[in-house]
């Protein structure tokens, strides 16, 4: 019987004993075409249907990331080595140590909607840091996701912004 090891990294191997009939090429060949499929179920492929997504997320549509999505993600991972990200079924969730507490908080909250991007921020009065009124506040009557403070940005020139205002709440 002969055994097939793969090494996944420093910590980790992967070994499969083939029984006599079988040769470690057609194993080889196999487990690569598992794997083209795994990529394909984990990739968000546009050409992948809103349907299909749910269907593999439980009923849940997976979010779809869009040009904003994608340029102001790495900017907030680079924030610091605190932060860290989690993609939900909607949207996705940064946290990082809230310097009052010292506790990890939510940081901000990305929800790419079309070409939009709808961003929640960590509670609090933002009204200084927001110079043209982008951000909307819970109200009797009116209230945002969580009560959180949330904006909704629209054009690339929005991105710098959005990441100021939210690099000021990090270092708070």
């Amino acid at each position: 019987m002969n055994q097939v090891s793969i090494k996944i990294d420093a910590n980790s191997k992967y070994t499969a004993a083939l029984k006599e009939e079988y040769e470690a090429e057609e194993f080889i060949s196999t487990i690569e075409e598992h794997l083209v499929k795994v990529k394909k179920l984990c990739s968000l492929e546009p050409n992948t249907s809103k349907k299909d997504n749910a269907e593999k997320n439980g009923g849940h549509a997976s979010f779809y990331p869009n040009g904003l999505f994608n340029k102001l993600s790495p900017l907030i991972e680079g924030l610091g080595s605190d932060v860290s990200k989690k993609d939900k079924t909607t949207m996705r969730t940064f946290t990082s140590i809230q310097k009052s507490t010292n506790k990890k908080r939510g940081l901000v909250w990305l929800k790419p909607v079309g070409n939009s991007l709808i961003i929640h921020l960590r509670p609090g009065d933002h009204s200084n840091l927001d110079t043209e009124r982008k951000i909307v506040y819970s109200r009797p009557g009116k209230t945002t996701f969580g009560n959180y403070p949330t904006m909704k940005i629209n054009k690339l020139d929005d991105i710098e912004y959005a990441y100021n205002i939210i690099k000021h709440i990090y270092e708070q």
